[in-house]
């Protein structure tokens, strides 16, 4: 399950025979970055603690910042483009991906 609503939600399953504390991290970014731009950048992350075998919806939302670019003398800026959403363990352990044409700023709730 993977939704966007100005937050992403996906489920988490604990699949090893000890308790742990997952730490999945959300990474947004555009399907083609622009020049001096990076691939994408961390958006939010959450510990979570489960159990042997149990499962747990997360929901990070996702800042507005994450949509933003810096121009100088102009300051934030939102930029319409096809942004990716990506959730991981890491930046080099990515597991889910959905993507998403935006125009504006204009979370879904």
């Amino acid at each position: 399950m993977f939704r966007l609503r100005g937050e992403v939600t996906f489920e988490i399953t604990n699949t090893g025979e000890r308790a742990a504390a997952a730490v999945p991290q959300l990474y947004v970014g555009t399907e083609k970055p622009q020049p001096g731009r990076p691939l994408r950048k961390l958006a939010g992350f959450q510990k979570i603690p489960l159990a042997p075998g149990d499962s747990r919806i997360v929901e990070i939302e996702i800042p507005r910042s994450a949509f933003e670019q810096y121009i100088p003398g102009k300051g934030w800026k939102f930029f319409p483009a096809t942004y990716l959403f990506v959730v991981g363990e890491s930046s080099r352990d990515l597991r889910l991906q959905q993507a998403r044409k935006m125009t504006a700023w204009a979370p879904e709730h």
